[in-house]
């Protein structure tokens, strides 16, 4: 049986597991088995700079997401992996090999574009035999109509080949796209935004097979995405970009978890910033006759912190607790958001000072609790889970 048609009958284990399995396999390997360098990369239209002095590099078999705001440069980027545009400055460097001046059409990349950008004059079987032309790599018309059939059946489009694609969904151009671009069996497969246009039912579904289908071929694999879900449960790791700028490589959880600067935090997941305080100690903050305590296991005495948590890391207790970083709130909005509700409180930390704090909550919690607009409740910040920021560099403290 081929490779091809292997991917096509073992889609049974569950994606968040494959996932997990794959990072710690990648964490295994480590550098030592870099495939792709980034080097000092800059890139520039006019007076705009759209990437800044970039270096990564990616492993064999790896599915790196660059995440980021419009703007940030991550397109650019990858244009610039793919040859479609020419760095300022740097080396991409392949394999070993420094391909930075390799014309797109001799890099053997496979591309899809979120246009789907497929032949409206070809059928499904013919936009995917494409960059298969009969002799080209001693393929026989055979061998090609056979990968074709494959390729059509791993993406679930079995029957689908001599339709056109304007008798196909969004959806179904989006995996022609994506069998064309592994047809070819590429080195590196580039994905820019590819699922943007569809609806949401139909991203999940094509997000699980994408992952699946890139762990069982183990190609490496870099996907440009704006959204945050994408980027965590698809990505081996996740590059977070800024003004052009690399904010930080690390996997999903490291990312979410431990966020390199306030921008990362802000801008992956939700997130409470409450303002700047000052170290007295080790595990002491003040803000003026507010104190909290932290336990990151680091002696930030004499600095000043930016201070940050999560809204699910927020805990409603109960009106006898004298835990530290406990405090009086009074709930002014609540959001029912299906499984958990969002809650949006002022929490009073001293007699003049208060703060407004998101709480995620289970829904079952707030039914047992009996959480109201204006009733008061008690939270507690564990200082366990406050992320501290340097408020000079904006990185993590």
């Amino acid at each position: 049986m081929s490779i091809l048609m292997d991917i096509a009958v073992n889609t049974f284990m569950d994606p968040a597991m494959e996932a997990k399995l794959s990072r710690e396999g990648h964490d295994a390997a480590g550098a030592a088995s870099a495939f792709l360098e980034i080097r000092d990369v800059s890139k520039s239209f006019g007076r705009f700079t759209a990437v800044r002095d970039a270096s990564l590099t990616v492993n064999k078999g790896e599915f790196l997401t660059i995440l980021g705001p419009s703007g940030c440069g991550k397109t650019t980027l990858l244009r610039v992996i793919a040859g479609l545009e020419t760095q300022d400055s740097g080396q991409v460097i392949l394999g070993g090999r420094d391909i930075s001046d390799v014309p797109t059409s001799r890099r053997n990349f496979g591309i899809v574009f979120q246009s789907y950008a497929l032949f409206p004059n070809l059928t499904v079987e013919q936009n995917v035999a494409y960059g298969m032309k009969p002799g080209k790599g001693n393929l026989s018309r055979f061998r090609v109509r056979q990968k074709v059939e494959e390729l059509l059946d791993c993406v679930h489009l079995n029957g689908q080949g001599k339709k056109y694609p304007a008798q196909l969904s969004g959806g179904q151009q989006q995996r022609v796209a994506l069998a064309r671009a592994l047809a070819i069996e590429p080195e590196l497969l580039l994905l820019d935004e590819p699922l943007s246009a569809l609806d949401a039912r139909v991203r999940v579904r094509l997000r699980q097979m994408i992952r699946q289908i890139q762990q069982r071929l183990n190609v490496t694999t870099i996907m440009v995405t704006h959204d945050q879900e994408e980027a965590l449960t698809m990505g081996d790791r996740v590059l977070v970009m800024d003004h052009g700028v690399l904010k930080q490589c690390a996997t999903p959880e490291e990312i979410y978890c431990q966020p390199s600067d306030s921008f990362v935090a802000g801008f992956v997941g939700r997130m409470n910033f409450l303002g700047t305080w000052d170290a007295t100690s080790s595990n002491e903050l003040h803000q003026g006759d507010a104190v909290l305590n932290i336990n990151d296991g680091k002696d930030h005495s004499g600095r000043r912190v930016d201070v940050a948590i999560r809204p699910e890391d927020v805990h409603v207790c109960g009106d006898d607790s004298a835990d530290a970083n406990t405090f009086e709130a009074i709930p002014n909005f609540i959001e029912f958001c299906g499984s958990f509700y969002r809650i949006s409180a002022k929490a009073q930390v001293a007699p003049d000072r208060y703060l407004e704090i998101d709480i995620d909550l289970p829904a079952k919690q707030v039914g047992h609790l009996g959480i109201s607009n204006e009733a008061p409740l008690k939270l507690q910040l564990p200082a366990d889970r406050l992320l501290l920021f340097n408020e000079s560099t904006d990185t993590h403290a």
